[in-house]
Order: C-alpha cells, then sequence, then structure tokens
C-alpha cells in the first residue's frame, strides 16, 4: 500500500503587488518589475500585478475605491497571503485596504479576518517592511 507523504517545508506566500503610476511616467513597469523581483527574493510567488494611473496616491485607499476592490477581489478568490505596495502606506490607507479585503472575505466566505497573529503572517509583514525599507535605501 503506497502512503503519501507530507512535506513539513514551509510554502511560499503568494503576494499581489499593487502601485501607481502617473499618465506621463513611464517608470512603473521597471518598479513593479524590481518590486516583484525583491518579493521572489523574500519566498513570496507574485501572483498578479496591479497598477493604476493616478497623479498621486489617494489619501484614504492609496489607489480608487474601484482598484482597491478588484485587488481585494482578486485576493479572496485566489487565497492570497500578502498585498505588497509599490509605495508608503499610511496606517489609515493600511485599514483601508485590510477593511475592503475583510469585506470580500466575508462575502466570499466565512472564514476568519485575514491578519491573524500567526507567526507566519507577523514574519510575513516583516519581510514585506524590509523589502519596502531595501528598496529606499538602494533605488534604481
Amino acid at each position: 500500500m503506497k502512503q503519501s507523504l507530507y512535506t513539513t517545508a514551509p510554502q511560499p506566500e503568494c503576494a499581489l503587488l499593487i502601485g501607481i503610476a502617473s499618465a506621463d511616467d513611464q517608470t512603473a513597469s521597471p518598479a513593479m518589475a524590481e518590486l516583484a523581483r525583491l518579493a521572489q527574493t523574500a519566498g513570496c510567488d507574485v501572483f498578479a500585478t496591479l497598477v493604476q494611473p493616478r497623479q498621486k496616491p489617494d489619501p484614504k485607499t492609496f489607489l480608487g475605491k474601484g482598484k482597491i476592490a478588484e485587488a481585494a477581489q482578486l485576493v479572496t478568490a485566489n487565497e492570497l497571503d500578502l498585498i505588497i505596495a509599490d509605495d508608503e502606506l499610511t496606517p489609515g490607507q493600511i485599514a483601508a485596504i485590510e477593511a475592503a479585503a475583510a469585506s470580500a472575505r466575508s462575502i466570499g466566505s466565512n472564514r476568519r479576518h485575514p491578519r491573524s497573529k500567526t507567526p507566519a503572517k507577523r514574519r510575513a509583514r516583516r519581510q514585506s517592511r524590509r523589502l519596502y525599507q531595501r528598496r529606499q535605501e538602494h533605488p534604481v
């Protein structure tokens, strides 16, 4: 009888990358490609990238409400672990993005709030912050 083996190796976390680009800005693509490489270096699998053309970030949600709703649906439908932004987020923007993802999860399923206190989630948040800090220290 053949037995199935369970792997104890940690599974890579899946991430959604979000960013903004002005209409006349041609640097969004290289910046998002660099962010994807940084995420992969930290051990994340990049699922998708959402870039919204805007002159400046929305003060409440970073991206517009519609794009945040789209991101929340992607996170819920594909059970993604992280959303990584290409810019520094304010606490209010983080809360708005988390609320959008939580409401999309509550509509789509009966799972708990995505911000759990497990060591893996805390480690992922730390890695995300480090990625951003490295990018700020060493711009392209």
